[in-house]
């Protein structure tokens, strides 16, 4: 029974927690790209750059989201970065809680190969 309570309460606790947000991404292609949480990998033949996309997710309400790199709009769910082949690109946000003053941090990585 003890265990049944101390469930119901990780998981409650956690269903609310910020903790519960994160990052995605995707490196951008002629095809059709998806957010994958935490890293992103691709191939894009013969190209020395290409463009990553970073997403928020699972943000609660009343968050603020600060990008720390790259440099993006104040409060944007979405950021995109240059990056270079075979160099991995770390993204990191910090959100913070309007209401109780408390921050987190979210990041993913994105790394892509140019096809040699």
């Amino acid at each position: 029974m003890k265990k049944r309570y101390l469930a119901a309460a990780l998981l409650a606790l956690g269903s609310s927690s910020v903790f519960a947000a994160g990052m995605s991404c995707y490196i951008d292609t002629r095809a059709y790209d998806e957010f994958t949480p935490n890293h992103c990998l691709n191939i894009v033949w013969g190209a020395k750059t290409a463009t990553a996309v970073f997403r928020v997710d699972n943000l609660p309400a009343n968050y603020y989201i600060d990008w720390d790199t790259p440099a993006c709009a104040a409060n944007a769910t979405t950021c995109t970065a240059v990056i270079r082949a075979f160099v991995p690109f770390k993204a990191t946000a910090t959100l913070i809680d309007l209401d109780a003053g408390t921050t987190t941090e979210v990041s993913a990585t994105a790394t892509f190969e140019d096809g040699r």
